[in-house]
């Protein structure tokens, strides 16, 4: 999947290249009403940065570099 991230601000460009990960998601919902829904997620993921290139120059990151992916989310949803 080779997943990404890219910044652009004015003339400056930051991307940086992670490896495969492997994830888990859970999401729990209740409904109060026929019409209405509250959900509740957690995610737990950890990112590894393999390389950063910052204006055309690539730098390898350090192996042991992780990035925590973990959230908790809620939402709401209303059925019209």
């Amino acid at each position: 999947m080779n997943p990404e991230a890219e910044v652009k601000v004015d003339y400056d460009k930051v991307t940086v290249k992670y490896d495969d990960t492997i994830g888990f998601v859970t999401e729990v919902g209740y409904q109060p009403a026929d019409n209405f829904w509250i959900n509740i997620r957690y995610v737990a993921e950890q990112y590894e940065p393999t390389d950063i290139e910052f204006n055309g120059l690539k730098y390898t990151v350090n192996s042991s570099a992780e990035i925590s992916g973990n959230h908790v989310g809620i939402n709401a949803v209303m059925m019209f």
